[in-house]
């Protein structure tokens, strides 16, 4: 996008050619893959040291494991949506206080509605409010005001369509309660 602006994402069923990997790989298992590096332990201590507090971490015990749930039938992936104000700090630590030996991984999985019901046995908890409700209750609308400059995305990333611009180009309303709407005048936040 450009300095200020970066792509939201939304959930779209797989095998139309919404998604972002079924257009930059033509493929798309509708998983998200997430990996977290912690800091090394050293350089944790000292800073817990340094502000004379314990944080007490969770005993293993505590700590619950999900197996992977089985084969959703509407199996979803990421397509792009519009986009939004917002910076994205550039890390400040140095890449030594990592330890990349550490690194865990987790695989999610989105899921449509009549998937969330067959595996929890529980209904979906509520619909998101369409932009017609979010303007009928005067919601507000936020921007956080920033003046540095955002980090650039990856190049494969900026040359994505929308899930609006495959949708028309195939004569299709993917997304048919989410029109395209001019925001209201935001509430400026600022830190």
């Amino acid at each position: 996008m450009d300095e200020k602006t970066v792509r939201q994402f939304v959930a779209m069923p797989l095998g139309g050619g919404y998604t972002a990997a079924e257009q930059l790989s033509g493929a798309d298992d509708g998983r998200v893959r997430i990996q977290v590096t912690p800091l090394r332990s050293s350089t944790w201590n000292e800073r817990v040291a340094a502000r004379r507090v314990a944080l007490p971490l969770p005993a293993p015990d505590m700590m619950k494991l999900c197996a992977e749930a089985p084969e959703a039938t509407g199996a979803m992936g990421m397509g792009a949506g519009g986009s939004i104000t917002q910076t994205i700090a550039t890390p400040v630590e140095p890449r030594t206080n990592w330890d990349t030996d550490a690194t865990g991984a987790a695989v999610l999985r989105i899921i449509n509605s009549a998937d969330w019901e067959g595996l929890t046995g529980t209904a979906p908890h509520h619909a998101p409010p369409t932009i017609e409700e979010y303007l009928q209750y005067g919601y507000p609308w936020f921007e956080w005001y920033d003046d540095s400059l955002a980090r650039r995305g990856g190049s494969k990333l900026t040359d994505l369509k929308t899930v609006k611009e495959i949708g028309d180009s195939k004569g299709e309303s993917p997304l048919p309660d989410n029109p395209s709407f001019d925001p209201p005048a935001p509430h400026i936040v600022t830190a």
